[in-house]
């Protein structure tokens, strides 16, 4: 990716960054799918039960509505014009 320019880098980036890492409830939706298989495990079936507690946390999930809000608009400046003044933040 160093031979792209930055608008490229961009469209590559922006995508995997808010449709993967910033779409907290789709995280934690997927680790709870995945409960089935690691219940065999002692470590694991404690996160997920503490998972499934977070998940019914009304505040928690209020809180994450926040987050995704934020998100949305940082996309947003992201997707602006002077895209290329915003910052591109790496996870």
């Amino acid at each position: 990716m160093a031979n792209q320019s930055n608008n490229e880098v961009h469209q590559i980036a922006n995508p995997k960054i808010f449709d993967e890492y910033i779409n907290s409830s789709s995280i934690i939706n997927k680790l709870l799918l995945a409960h089935i298989e690691l219940e065999q495990i002692p470590v694991c079936k404690t996160v997920n039960e503490g998972l499934l507690s977070v998940s019914r946390d009304p505040e928690f999930m209020e809180q994450l509505a926040i987050c995704r809000l934020n998100a949305d608009h940082f996309y947003g400046l992201l997707n602006a014009e002077n895209a290329n003044a915003a910052p591109i933040v790496l996870f």
